[in-house]
Parts: structure tokens; sequence; C-alpha cells
């Protein structure tokens, strides 16, 4: 009360008062981030430090948690919220932690799409969302990858459907 926000940075709150006089305070999504340690040892602000910055979206910053960490749980967390928001970097990392090369393969493959809607449906694959990757494709240059889609999960009734407007010659 009584204090005139000023500047919010990394989550740091600066305020002028009455008197001119600065003061801040941490947001209480950033709280941990001035006291993180690099200490393997303590778990659970290693943790509060992953989580806090994982609500906030920043990835690389979790990545330095979880390397102290070393918990297979918190890097798969890691590396399906990073997916979702389209940092493969992140989630390449991650997912080379837990040893999935699959997925390291999948999404290395995947750095060289440049078509957003193309990139965020092979996304929706692998996160299972088919009906928002069928979407994303129909919507992208590559009409065609929402009935492959449809075709590789067995979904056969929506793959006719999808064949007759898309490729006639698929129809049999």
């Amino acid at each position: 009360k009584g204090l005139s926000p000023m500047i919010l940075a990394n989550g740091f709150l600066c305020c002028m008062n009455a008197s001119n006089e600065f003061t801040g305070n941490w947001l209480s999504s950033h709280s941990y981030n001035s006291f993180f340690s690099d200490n393997a040892e303590d778990t659970e602000g290693n943790l509060r430090y992953f989580f806090q910055n994982l609500s906030i979206n920043k990835f690389k910053d979790c990545l330095k948690a979880c390397n102290y960490l070393e918990l297979d749980e918190v890097y798969e967390i890691l590396a399906k919220k990073s997916l979702e928001n389209l940092d493969l970097d992140v989630a390449i990392k991650a997912y080379q932690r837990i040893k999935n090369i699959s997925m390291v393969y999948s999404l290395n493959q995947m750095k060289s799409i440049e078509e957003k809607k193309i990139l965020q449906g092979f996304v929706a694959m692998i996160l299972c969302d088919y009906s928002l990757a069928q979407d994303l494709f129909m919507k992208s240059s590559q009409r065609k990858l929402a009935l492959e889609l449809r075709c590789d999960i067995q979904d056969w009734g929506t793959a006719l459907s999808l064949s007759e407007t898309l490729a006639q010659d698929r129809v049999p």
C-alpha cells in the first residue's frame, strides 16, 4: 500500500514509495529464484526452483535444476512441457538425459520443419492429440498429412472421408 510499481524484471517488482525511495520484492511465482543454489543435496530447493520456472516457461532454467535433481520424472515433465511450447532444443536435451533415443531422433528430424502448422501438427501427434493434429495439418500446405495420420492410427472411417477430398487414388 502506498507504493507505485515502476518496473518488473525477471519476477522482481521494483516500486517507489511516497518519499521517492525504491523498494522491491520477488513475485510469488519467482520467489525461489533469489535463493537457488548449485547444490545437488538441496532437493527441495531444486524442485521448487524447477516448478517455479516451469510455470513461467523458463525451460533453460528448469534444465539447470534438473541437472542437480537427476530424476527421470522431472526430465519427463520438462520434455513434455517444452515440447508443448515448441522448444525443441530443451525437449531434445531432456529426452537425451532419460535416454529416450527415439524421441531425440524424431525431434531432431522435426527441427528442419519450417512451416509452423506442420510442426505443431507433429507435436500434437506426439502428444496423442490426433484431432488437433488433423486440424493443423488441414490448415497447412501439406493437407495430405492429415490423411497419413488417420491411416497410421488406423482410423479408417476418417481416413476414407479425408481420402475422398484429398486423394481420390487412396480411396481403395
